[in-house]
């Protein structure tokens, strides 16, 4: 049978766990956070770039267009 001092210690070691627990899932998340962070800060990188290029095609194939037009009329 416990007694109070043994049901405390016990309570104090379970808290003592719970919090371990919830460091570990604090630390968890925030590396988390930060890779998507990370990966989010590229992925825009990547679509400005990508934007840069498709605007440059565009502009490309416009003049083209514009003298293939001209060499037809």
């Amino acid at each position: 049978r416990k007694n109070i001092a043994d049901l405390r210690k016990e309570f104090q070691d379970h808290l003592k766990h719970q919090e371990t627990i919830y460091e570990n899932l604090q630390k968890t998340l925030r590396d988390a956070l930060s890779t998507i962070q990370l990966d989010l800060q590229a992925m825009k990188t990547q679509l400005a770039s990508d934007k840069v290029a498709t605007e440059a095609t565009i502009s490309t194939l416009k003049v083209q267009t514009a003298r293939a037009r001209a060499a037809f009329n």
